[in-house]
């Protein structure tokens, strides 16, 4: 019977490149990113850095539930950034 490797911080880098590809093809599907843009996304995120971290566990994850956690990241990111922009007008404009 063929023994399947337990995943650690030395090989979990080879189960990146595939969850990257989901995401980023999600990405360019739902959001209308270019496939450069949504790959630069992905690798730009918090989701990301967890990924990479074994001990998280974040690698369990399916395509959906990464795609449900990265949209979340970005719309708060996006939200955080309209505020504090707005947040500066009002400030200049005083």
């Amino acid at each position: 019977m063929l023994k399947i490797p337990e995943i650690n911080q030395g090989n979990l880098h080879l189960l990146l490149p595939s969850k990257v590809s989901w995401l980023a093809s999600m990405l360019v599907e739902y959001k209308g990113l270019s496939i450069v843009d949504a790959i630069k996304k992905v690798y730009a995120s918090n989701l990301y850095k967890k990924l990479k971290i074994e001990s998280t566990k974040t690698w369990h994850l399916g395509p959906v539930a990464l795609y449900q956690e990265l949209e979340s990241e970005l719309t708060w990111t996006f939200l955080y950034t309209l505020y504090i922009t707005h947040y500066q007008a009002i400030y200049v404009l005083k």
